[in-house]
């Protein structure tokens, strides 16, 4: 399976727990792949992280990402456990892109659950726990993903709509 998470790395998008966790899923299944897009000044470390725990085979670093979408497209789940978030667009675009989204509870608005293919891990759960969470609800989903736009554009997320609301608005004045 292919894992991923794009995003700065910094601190805050917590990559650091994200390579202890794929280390646990790569214990449960040795196939696994972890793709990371993006940079920023944890990027060394993260790649020394991932050399002290034998997976740097496994993860690619892909450093900044111009083509979301296709990028999203190679993965098989989005793995986002950050430590604070406002309303972090990657994740609509995972789900857009019919992916099984993990994210950390309690940190994300509830709003970014979109689809039942989103699921919300308390940050005390440890790497094990949420390795699991996430290679049982992977068996569990579709191989085919579905289309999301309906999911999507019910949570205010179609150009369409939106552009018809602010007219509307506009028309009002």
């Amino acid at each position: 399976m292919w894992f991923g998470n794009i995003g700065r790395l910094h601190f805050q998008k917590n990559q650091i727990f994200l390579l202890d966790i794929f280390k646990e899923i790569c214990k449960i299944n040795e196939n696994s792949c972890l793709l990371i897009g993006g940079q920023g000044e944890e990027e060394e470390k993260l790649k020394a992280k991932a050399k002290e725990l034998e997976i740097e085979d496994k993860v690619k670093f892909l450093g900044m990402v111009d083509n979301v979408s296709e990028v999203l497209q190679a993965m098989d789940a989005f793995v986002f456990p950050s430590l604070f978030e406002g309303l972090a667009v990657v994740l609509i675009e995972a789900q857009a892109s019919g992916l099984q989204v993990f994210a950390s509870s309690d940190v994300m608005p509830k709003s970014a659950k979109m689809s039942k293919y989103f699921e919300f891990i308390p940050l005390l759960n440890d790497e094990k726990e949420w390795a699991e969470i996430i290679v049982n609800s992977c068996k569990n989903c579709e191989t085919a993903r579905d289309n999301r736009k309906n999911d999507i554009a019910e949570n205010g997320f179609d150009i369409k709509v939106e552009a018809k609301k602010l007219e509307n608005i506009l028309l009002e004045k």
